[in-house]
C-alpha cells in the first residue's frame, strides 16, 4: 500500500511538472553554442530567458531563429552583459501588451515587427548597452522605436532593411559614437534626436525619396558628415535637425519644399534660410530673396565672421546666430520687426552692430537677444536722430557705445 502511495505521488509530481512547462520551456527550446556563436530556436515570444539552463551571462554572439517580443529584448539587454553581436535575420518580432518589456511601467503596448522602445537602453539606469557593436535586423522589420539603441556601442555601418518603411523613433540611435555610416533604405519618418551626437558619422548623408519628415535634432552634432543630400519627398525639417552638422546641403531639383545654393539650405523659394553649414567660414551675403532667418539657422557656425542680411528681411528668429564666436559684424535691416530669444547669444567677437530701424525693435520679451555680447566694446550704429531712442530702449540701452550713422 505504501509503495502504491509513493508511486501515485511520483506520478502526480510529474504531471504537475509537465503541465507547468509550456512550449517556451527549456524542455522544448534549442540552445546550441559552437565556435562562440549561440543559436536559439524553437521558442515562443517571451521565452528567451527560460530557454537557458546556464550560461546566459556568457553569451557574446547570439543568433535567434524564432519569434521574440519586448520581454526577450529585456532579457538580452539586462541578462546578457557580454552580448556583442546580435543576428535577428531569421527572427520575427511579435507584438506584446504588458509591463514586463523593455520599457517597464513606461510602456504597455509594443508593436509587431519593431525593435521595441528602450530595447538596449535601460531607462531606469539611463545606460545604453555598450557591449553591443553589431545588429543584423529581421527581414520583416518595419520600424525602430524610441531609444532603442540610444548610447549603445554600435559601430560601423547600420543598414535598414527594405522592409523598414515606417519610423526611426526618438533617440533611436542617439549617442552611438562609433557609428560611421547609415543606410536609411525606405524609411519615411526620422524622429527627434534619432542620430543626435553620432559624432563619427562621416561622408555623405543621403536622405532617400521615402522620407517626408526629419524632426528637430535628428542629425545634430554629427560634425563629420561632409555633405547632406535632401530628397524631393522631404516636406518638413526641424529647425535643429542639422545643428552642428558639418556638411554642405544639396536638394533634389524636383523638390517643392526646399532648395540649396552654394551648400546652404533654404525653403523652396529661398525666402527662408533653414541652415548654414557649420563647415563654412568667412563673410557671407544672404540672397535678396531671404526675409526670414529661421531659428538656429547659423547657430554654432564658429567660422563665419560677417553676415550681410538683405534689406527686405523682417524676421531674425530665436538662436539664429547663437554661439557664432567669430562673428564680428552684422546688418539688422530697417524692416526687421522681431529679434528672437538668444539670437546673438555668446557672439563674443561682435564689434559692430548696424541697427537700421529708426524705432528700436521692441526687446521687452526677448531681452536675451544679445546675451553674452560684450556691450562695452561692441559699437551699436543707429540711424541719425535715433540715438536717444536706442539709449532708452529695453535691451538696447545696455550698449555703452551708441553711434549715429
Amino acid at each position: 500500500m505504501r509503495n502504491i502511495f509513493k508511486s501515485a505521488i511520483a506520478i502526480l509530481f510529474c504531471i504537475i511538472a509537465f503541465t507547468a512547462c509550456d512550449d517556451d520551456s527549456i524542455f522544448h527550446a534549442k540552445v546550441k553554442t559552437a565556435n562562440g556563436i549561440t543559436t536559439v530556436s524553437d521558442i515562443r515570444a517571451g521565452g528567451l530567458e527560460r530557454a537557458f539552463l546556464i550560461g546566459i551571462g556568457t553569451v557574446k554572439h547570439l543568433v535567434i531563429n524564432d519569434t521574440i517580443d519586448s520581454r526577450d529584448f529585456q532579457t538580452m539587454r539586462d541578462e546578457m552583459p557580454n552580448l556583442t553581436v546580435l543576428d535577428l535575420s531569421n527572427a520575427t518580432i511579435a507584438a506584446y501588451n504588458g509591463y514586463e518589456g523593455t520599457g517597464g511601467a513606461r510602456v504597455y503596448r509594443y508593436s509587431a515587427d519593431a525593435i521595441p522602445e528602450f530595447a538596449f537602453y535601460n531607462p531606469a539606469t539611463s545606460q545604453g548597452k555598450k557591449s553591443l557593436t553589431t545588429v543584423i535586423f529581421p527581414k520583416s522589420l518595419k520600424s525602430v522605436r524610441d531609444y532603442a539603441f540610444n548610447s549603445t556601442g554600435l559601430s560601423g555601418t547600420i543598414t535598414m532593411p527594405a522592409s523598414v518603411r515606417d519610423t526611426i523613433g526618438k533617440n533611436a540611435f542617439a549617442f552611438c559614437e562609433n557609428l560611421s555610416a547609415i543606410n536609411l533604405s525606405s524609411v519615411s519618418y526620422i524622429g527627434e534626436s534619432a542620430f543626435q551626437a553620432c559624432s563619427n558619422l562621416a561622408g555623405t548623408l543621403v536622405i532617400p525619396d521615402s522620407v517626408f519628415e526629419i524632426r528637430p535634432w535628428a542629425f545634430s552634432y554629427c560634425e563629420k558628415i561632409s555633405s547632406v543630400s535632401i530628397s524631393k519627398t522631404v516636406n518638413s525639417i526641424g529647425n535643429t535637425a542639422f545643428l552642428n552638422c558639418g556638411g554642405n546641403f544639396t536638394v533634389n531639383a524636383e523638390s517643392t519644399y526646399f532648395s540649396s545654393l552654394d551648400g546652404v539650405l533654404y525653403n523652396a523659394d529661398k525666402s527662408t534660410i533653414v541652415r548654414f553649414p557649420m563647415s563654412k567660414s568667412g563673410n557671407f551675403i544672404l540672397p535678396e530673396t531671404v526675409g526670414d532667418i529661421a531659428p538656429y539657422s547659423f547657430a554654432n557656425c564658429g567660422g563665419v565672421s560677417k553676415v550681410t542680411i538683405p534689406t527686405g528681411a523682417f524676421l531674425i528668429e530665436d538662436y539664429a546666430f547663437s554661439e557664432c564666436g567669430s562673428l564680428t559684424e552684422v546688418n539688422i535691416p530697417e524692416g526687421v520687426f522681431y529679434l528672437g530669444q538668444y539670437v546673438f547669444q555668446n557672439c563674443s567677437s561682435l564689434t559692430r552692430i548696424y541697427a537700421r530701424p529708426i524705432t528700436p525693435i521692441d526687446l521687452t520679451e526677448t531681452l536675451s537677444a544679445f546675451s553674452g555680447v560684450n556691450k562695452s566694446s561692441c559699437t551699436l550704429y543707429v540711424p541719425v536722430g535715433s540715438k536717444m531712442a536706442y539709449a532708452g530702449a529695453n535691451g538696447w540701452s545696455s550698449f555703452t557705445k551708441i553711434v549715429e550713422n
